[in-house]
């Protein structure tokens, strides 16, 4: 778990990527905290009797946080409450924005799962052909996905047209992986074919902000990203960027065991690089 010592000021960020997470107990005390109760209403004792839970409940959800103790934790909340109360006063568009981008930041450090990133890893790294299907704006992050991989010499395609979705995934082995990115899985044409990839037992992996616990019945990994309301409207910045971030990581673990491959693919180009 990272701990979001950058992002003190983005913890009700924090607490809203994490709440998946959480226990029942736990997303009753994340329910409290994003409420935004007032600072005479914190003490430990306080908040269990409220919330009608153990002390050692909120040590337990705290650390979860990343913090060592209900104490740290709620030091640091006081302090995401207090900036976010001056940051409603401040109509600035520019830090409208750049809270945006924090808060999404924030929420995707306390959602990443190392462990799954290099799972993954292993698939790209396993798999004969790899295709990346998303539709709209996802469609552009399915091709900065093939242009980053092909660095290493993967065979990747990526597609955004719904009608060769359906045959490729038709068309899929045990020796392909499938990566569907859409991040309300709400996208008929991405969804379907996970499915029938699935069924013809490819890897199928779903880059999402929805954890519908039935996407586990065919997907292999569901990789959680970041939102925020209205960020598919992209009123303030590109609803990409959430997806773009988990790309990123997952592009470093890749090439932290596979840079030797990704330089000598890029080697004949670079001198035609920007």
């Amino acid at each position: 778990m990272f701990k979001p010592d950058k992002y003190e000021l983005n913890l009700v960020s924090t607490i809203e990527g994490l709440y998946e997470s959480f226990t029942p107990n736990e997303k009753k005390l994340a329910k409290y905290f994003l409420k935004q109760p007032g600072h005479d209403c914190l003490s430990s004792r306080q908040v269990a009797d409220q919330v009608q839970v153990s002390e050692s409940s909120l040590s337990r959800f705290a650390q979860k946080c990343g913090y060592s103790g209900y104490r740290e934790f709620i030091y640091h909340y006081k302090a995401a409450i207090n900036r976010q109360d001056l940051d409603q006063k401040n109509t600035d568009l520019s830090h409208l924005v750049v809270d945006t981008y924090q808060d999404i930041l924030a929420k995707s450090f306390s959602m990443v799962d190392v462990a799954q990133i290099k799972r993954i890893c292993k698939y790209i790294k396993a798999a004969d052909l790899i295709y990346v299907y998303g539709l709209g704006n996802s469609a552009a992050c399915a091709d900065e996905f093939k242009f980053r991989f092909m660095r290493f010499g993967c065979p990747v395609l990526s597609e955004s047209n719904h009608h060769t979705m359906k045959i490729q995934a038709a068309s899929m082995n045990p020796s392909h992986l499938l990566v569907g990115i859409t991040i309300s899985a709400k996208t008929r044409e991405v969804m379907e074919a996970l499915q029938v990839a699935k069924g013809r037992g490819a890897k199928t992996v779903l880059i999402t902000s929805n954890n519908d616990q039935t996407f586990q019945d065919f997907c292999d990994e569901v990789l959680l990203v970041a939102v925020k309301k209205h960020l598919d409207e992209g009123r303030l910045i590109s609803p990409q960027f959430p997806v773009l971030i988990m790309l990123d990581l997952l592009f470093a673990y890749y090439y932290q065991d596979n840079n030797a491959t990704y330089n000598q693919t890029i080697a004949p180009f670079k001198d035609l690089q920007d």
